[in-house]
């Protein structure tokens, strides 16, 4: 059986319900951002781009995600905070 999700963007349009695969088509043409929210099965709605949480409640699409090294350009946390401490001095 084909699980099905949901995503939503920002300017709160939902698009779907597609597959894992047809998720995976338009993160790589660019229809689609890691800033977008991801929602299936009842589950909650979780940004895409959050490793942790997407490896908890869709681990299939996070290993897509991976598989395609989409998450290679992430900032890591320590980096975030350097920057958020870089942009408080400027």
């Amino acid at each position: 059986m084909t699980d099905y999700y949901l995503i939503r963007f920002h300017d709160s349009t939902i698009l779907g319900p597609m597959s894992a695969p047809r998720i995976l088509s338009h993160l790589l043409n660019g229809d689609i951002s890691l800033e977008a929210e991801i929602t299936g099965d009842l589950g909650p709605w979780i940004t895409l781009s959050e490793v942790t949480n997407m490896e908890h409640h869709y681990p299939k699409i996070k290993t897509l995600i991976e598989q395609h090294h989409l998450y290679r350009n992430l900032p890591t946390k320590g980096l975030l905070h350097k920057l958020k401490g870089f942009l408080k001095t400027s």
